[in-house]
């Protein structure tokens, strides 16, 4: 199978965002893979010549989505716990291009953790001083807006 072959289908807008996210016209994606993680929205490893990147997409979500999920995500990367969070490249609304998508950093698989060190992790995440409750955009728990 060529690598084109290999990531033809719904997937093939990707190679665009990631070219414009950054800044390599010559960026070129090997191969899609679906991977676990995407009940409502497309989920896959993208390979590319720039090393290897999560992305997700849906055609028919809130135009928001994304972007409030690379904003939570940069929170909590903020917050400086020992948890793996993954570095957002690009969160974008749906446009003319391309659905609503998001890429960011892959992450592989792990054994089971250290539960101490989770703990620690999410206690750190928690213990971050907030000017007030709750997030400053509308999140969402799948599509639903919390």
């Amino acid at each position: 199978m060529t690598a084109r072959a290999a990531r033809a289908g719904p997937a093939d807008f990707l190679e665009g965002v990631l070219r414009r996210a950054l800044g390599d016209a010559a960026l070129a994606v090997l191969e899609v893979e679906r991977v676990g993680g995407g009940c409502i929205h497309h989920a896959v490893r993208v390979r590319t010549t720039r090393g290897d990147w999560f992305a997700k997409w849906n055609d028919d979500c809130a135009p928001d989505l994304f972007p409030s999920e690379a904003e939570g995500l940069r929170a909590l990367r903020g917050a400086a716990s020992e948890l793996a969070i993954p570095e957002v490249l690009v969160a974008h609304p749906p446009d003319e291009q391309h659905p609503a998508c998001i890429v960011m950093e892959y992450l592989p698989p792990g054994a089971a953790g250290d539960d101490v060190r989770l703990g620690r992790g999410l206690a750190a995440i928690h213990a971050r001083p907030v000017p007030a409750f709750g997030f400053p955009v509308t999140t969402y728990c799948g599509s639903t807006p919390q």
